[in-house]
C-alpha cells in the first residue's frame, strides 16, 4: 500500500499550542495592567484594542484585540475553555485539529469577528477579548469530534458535538441577555471557525481520495512486478515503486 497522509499532523501538539495562546493572553493582561498604572490615558491599550470604524487606521488591531483582556474573569473563562479543548483533543487524538490548524482557526475567527465589529459596531466603541476566537475554535472542535461520545452521570453517553452545540447556544443566549451588542461578534467567530474547519475537512477528503488512487496504482505495479519482474516495469512505474519504497524506509526509521 502507498503511504499517504492528510494535511493534519498525528503528533499535533495542540495542547501545547493552546497553552502558548493562553500564555500570550495572560502576559498581555499583565503588561496592560502594569502600563495602565503609569499611563492612565490608556494609549498603549488603545493601540491594541479594535475600535469600531477605525480598523484601517489600526489594521493590526483586528488580530491584537483577541489577545487582550481587561477583566480577569473574562480572561480566565476564555482560557479555561481554550486549554480544555487542547487537552481533550490531545487525549482523544483528534488529529484533524492540529496545532497549526487551531492557531489558524483562532486567528481567522478573531479577525472575521473584528471585521464585522468594525462594520457594524457603534463608532467609539472598542472590542476587547478572545471570546469570538475561542468560540470559533470551540465550534471547529465540535465538528472535528464527529460521532465521538462522552459518558456523563446523566443522561449517559452524549455526543460531544451535540454537547458543544448546546454549550455554544447557551453562551449565545446569555450574551444576548447580558450584552446584545456582542452577539453578532460571537456569532461571526462561530461561523468563521465552522467555515475554516469545513475547508480543512474538505482538503483532507480530497487528499484521502488522491491517496486512495495512489494506493491502487502502487498495488497494480507491485502485482505486475511480482508476476513479470522488475524489468517489465516502465520508467514511470519504476519511479512510482522506488519513490514508494523510499517513503516507506524513511517512515520506518
Amino acid at each position: 500500500m502507498a503511504l499517504c497522509s492528510t494535511g493534519s499532523d498525528p503528533r499535533n501538539g495542540v495542547i501545547r499550542m493552546t497553552a502558548w495562546i493562553a500564555a500570550v493572553n495572560v502576559a498581555m493582561f499583565i503588561v496592560l495592567n502594569i502600563v495602565a498604572r503609569f499611563m492612565p490615558d490608556d494609549t498603549p491599550a488603545n493601540l491594541l484594542f479594535l475600535s469600531a470604524g477605525k480598523m484601517l487606521s489600526k489594521p493590526w488591531s483586528v488580530v491584537t484585540y483577541s489577545f487582550c483582556h481587561v477583566a480577569p474573569l473574562h480572561l480566565l473563562l476564555n482560557m479555561i475553555v481554550l486549554v480544555a479543548i487542547g487537552y481533550v483533543a490531545d487525549r482523544m487524538r483528534i488529529t484533524i485539529m492540529s496545532a497549526s490548524r487551531l492557531l489558524i482557526i483562532y486567528l481567522t475567527a478573531g479577525a472575521v469577528a473584528g471585521i464585522v465589529f468594525d462594520i457594524a459596531g457603534s463608532n467609539g466603541s472598542n472590542l476587547i477579548g478572545a471570546s469570538a476566537a475561542v468560540m470559533g475554535v470551540t465550534a471547529a472542535f465540535g465538528m472535528a469530534m464527529g460521532k465521538r461520545k462522552i459518558e456523563l452521570p446523566f443522561p449517559g453517553p452524549v455526543s460531544l458535538s451535540a454537547l458543544i452545540f448546546i454549550l455554544l447556544t447557551i453562551s449565545i443566549a446569555s450574551t444576548i441577555a447580558i450584552n446584545p451588542g456582542a452577539t453578532i461578534v460571537h456569532l461571526s467567530g462561530i461561523i468563521a471557525g465552522t467555515a475554516t474547519m469545513s475547508l480543512f475537512m474538505l482538503a483532507d477528503r480530497r487528499q484521502r481520495s488522491r491517496c486512495s488512487k495512489a494506493d491502487r496504482r502502487v498495488d497494480q505495479i507491485s502485482l505486475k512486478m511480482k508476476t513479470s519482474g522488475f524489468a517489465s516495469l516502465s520508467d514511470d512505474e519504476r519511479k512510482i515503486i522506488l519513490n514508494h519504497s523510499f517513503i516507506s524506509s524513511r517512515n520506518n526509521e
